[in-house]
């Protein structure tokens, strides 16, 4: 199975958590996947469901999951905060999708315009070869 990861703070709305969720119930019984996600303010936003892993919010936990190359659904708008993680994700070379923004630019990022076009960039990540 592929893995994607959300190591992001679940109850920022600027991560588009619960867009993120819909797609990935949606997509859940095609594609053979599981979702790694950390949740370092105990928000429990996340469903009960066997596709949803919680992993620790330990740095040393976050750089092996980058170093296996995940597919990241960045959806913070980069043109607005700049975090280091971006570079971190652009480093170990992971399948990021993000919003197109004036700063980062990796051939393997995908860059959409709006939260509308994730599940298309997610199912591309998903059938592609990685």
């Amino acid at each position: 199975y592929k893995t994607i990861y959300f190591p992001f703070r679940l109850s920022d709305p600027c991560y588009h958590l619960e867009e993120f969720v819909k797609v990935v119930e949606k997509l859940k019984d095609k594609y053979n996947f599981k979702v790694l996600y950390s949740d370092p303010n105990a928000s429990d936003r996340i469903p009960k469901d066997d596709i949803f892993v919680k992993v620790p919010s330990d740095k040393e936990v976050y750089i092996q999951i980058l170093k296996s190359k995940p597919i990241i659904p960045y959806l913070e708008n980069a043109n607005d905060v700049l975090h280091i993680s971006q570079f971190e994700f652009d480093y170990y070379d992971c399948n990021v999708i993000m919003f197109k923004n004036e700063y980062v630019y990796n051939d393997n990022f995908i860059f959409i315009n709006h939260i509308s076009e994730l599940e298309e960039a997610l199912i591309k990540k998903l059938e592609e070869e990685i």
